[in-house]
């Protein structure tokens, strides 16, 4: 048979009568709940009505430790899905179709199996496609490359369903190479990566989660500094805003990024469908959708919308949290829910992962997550959360591009830098009007850490700090005088621009006066002038490294 003849679709090797037997067994003994999950998902299932039936019986497992066919009837019935099971004389006729319930595991496998050969022949099915259709090399073989990789999962031998060897040498460990973090845009967010974009109602999260994933579908560097390797399919479900607004702010967001929309073949969106993730009809038609498009992000807008559980509650959060997770690990998936803070003055840990509105178990649930919060200026502060290295607090500023007339021509996230370095822009913008007041009424000698704490009625340790800052942006710099000649000498911090007379041993012992600073900066407004910039500004001068921390 050449490859031309496969079989398309899912009518290729199947079992039914170990899906049945399976099935029965799940019914009869909740013990064999867990001992099938350990070897399959409800996608292993050739029939349709087998996938839900896996389904619910697995959930009903993970939050009651046990299995009522009478609470399975019901929750089909609730559903409208006793018709599409086929009723209550199915399920007797699956109670009866197995021997005994130690056979699960047998059973389980020899459904995995016809699912591992039906993955193959998609798989090859696909490339082929793919191949015939034009496609890049390099894609094909990677995707080729991903479906393999999920089925040899499938195909390790286990004891009772748990792996074979459960631990290895320490020095397998500690010899093996490293593997670099798989990142959909560097340093920004892990490929894989399950998390929040999480803030206050009509803050911007859904521009920033619209924003990335345009970014990650047309391959554009996220703020124009943390690279996109490469461009990504990306699964958008937006069920908040209407279709219009998201259409509007797709072209808004692309005509100030200078780029085209994203091709169809990178960029689907799901818009106010009523979509539910734990509805298992909606369940079936998500894993469908990610079975043929494959993307690499999934942004859900909003996470409120899309459950029917209590989001205070702890085992209906994990059984919702758990649903997302096992796609995540089915399609190697990034997933990005965007989600509401308590409201106010709720109690609790200013973290952005103890913010999130419900159970403690969603910020629990995070791998990669961004936080948002509005400063004072108007900036919107992100707070970055990830298991692999983090980023530092950085902000952004939502603003209006216009043409020449005043008309709306686009819509930029510009970037403003290290979060840490604009929260305190005003005070460091006083402690250098107060260094150099300080400099050119008395000299460095008053420019000494104590002395400058004194006169700005603040902490040593306070000033210290703002000094750090303001020294890494080349707005002040250290020397060592010896106040009067004598003595030990002492540190000092000069405005930058200041002259700096020294000793023979290389220390300043006549700093110049105020009189003599004046004559070498010319008029002396010009002197203080940097402390009237807007606060960004000054900082934004010393250098981008600074900026951006």
């Amino acid at each position: 048979m050449s490859i031309q003849d496969l079989p398309s679709g899912m009518g290729a090797p199947h079992s039914l009568e170990a899906e049945q037997a399976l099935l029965g067994a799940m019914l009869l003994d909740a013990a064999a709940v867990p001992v099938a999950a350990q070897i399959l998902n409800a996608s292993a299932f050739y029939r349709t009505s087998h996938r839900l039936l896996f389904t619910l019986l697995s959930e009903m497992h993970a939050v009651h430790g046990s299995v009522d066919p009478v609470l399975i009837r019901d929750e089909l019935a609730r559903h409208g899905l006793s018709e599409e099971v086929g009723g209550e004389a199915v399920m007797a006729d699956l109670m009866g179709a197995v021997g005994s319930p130690s056979q699960a595991e047998h059973y389980a496998r020899i459904v995995k199996e016809k699912a591992v050969l039906r993955g193959l022949i998609e798989g090859m099915r696909q490339g082929l496609a793919d191949a015939q259709g034009g496609g890049k090399s390099e894609e094909i073989i990677r995707r080729l490359q991903d479906r393999v990789s999920g089925l040899e999962g499938l195909t390790n031998q286990s004891v009772g369903g748990f792996p074979a060897i459960f631990a290895q040498p320490l020095s397998a460990i500690l010899n093996a190479q490293d593997v670099p973090i798989d990142y959909l845009a560097q340093s920004f967010l892990e490929r894989g990566a399950i998390g929040f974009i999480g803030g206050e109602p009509k803050l911007g999260k859904s521009w920033l989660a619209l924003y990335i994933a345009l970014c990650i579908a047309t391959g554009t560097p996220i703020f124009g500094i943390y690279a996109v390797p490469q461009r990504e399919r990306v699964l958008y479900i937006q069920e908040e805003d209407a279709i219009g607004l998201l259409k509007r702010r797709i072209r808004l967001l692309c005509a100030w990024l200078a780029i085209p929309e994203p091709e169809d073949a990178f960029f689907r969106v799901a818009v106010r469908t009523g979509f539910k993730i734990d509805d298992p009809r909606w369940f079936k038609v998500l894993h469908k959708e990610l079975m043929g498009f494959h993307p690499a992000l999934v942004v859900v807008d909003v996470f409120n919308k899309v459950h029917t559980a209590e989001e205070r509650d702890q085992q209906e959060m994990t059984r919702i949290m758990g649903l997302f997770e096992s796609l995540r690990r089915e399609f190697a998936c990034a997933i990005q829910l965007v989600h509401h803070f308590k409201k106010e003055g709720s109690e609790g840990s200013k973290r952005g992962n103890q913010r999130l509105r419900g159970s403690s178990v969603l910020g629990s649930c995070s791998e990669c997550s961004f936080y948002l919060s509005q400063m004072q200026d108007g900036s919107l502060r992100v707070e970055h959360e990830s298991k692999n290295p983090t980023l530092e607090p950085f902000a952004f500023r939502l603003e209006d591009v216009k043409d020449p007339a005043g008309g709306l021509i686009g819509v930029r996230l510009a970037y403003q830098g290290a979060a840490a370095v604009i929260q305190q822009s005003d005070k460091l913008n006083e402690m250098l009007g107060t260094v150099q007041k300080a400099y050119t009424e008395g000299g460095e000698g008053l420019c000494t850490a104590k002395a400058l704490a004194e006169r700005a009625n603040v902490s040593e340790n306070t000033v210290r700090a703002q000094l750090r800052l303001l020294e890494d942006a080349g707005k002040v710099r250290q020397v060592k005088i010896r106040p009067g000649g004598q003595g030990r000498s002492v540190t000092a911090y000069p405005p930058a621009e200041a002259a700096d007379p020294a000793g023979e041993d290389g220390s300043a012992t006549h700093p110049p006066r105020g009189d003599e600073l004046m004559k070498q900066a010319g008029d002396p407004q010009e002197v203080g002038s940097s402390a009237q910039k807007p606060p960004f500004e000054l900082i934004q001068e010393a250098g981008e490294g600074v900026a951006r921390g």
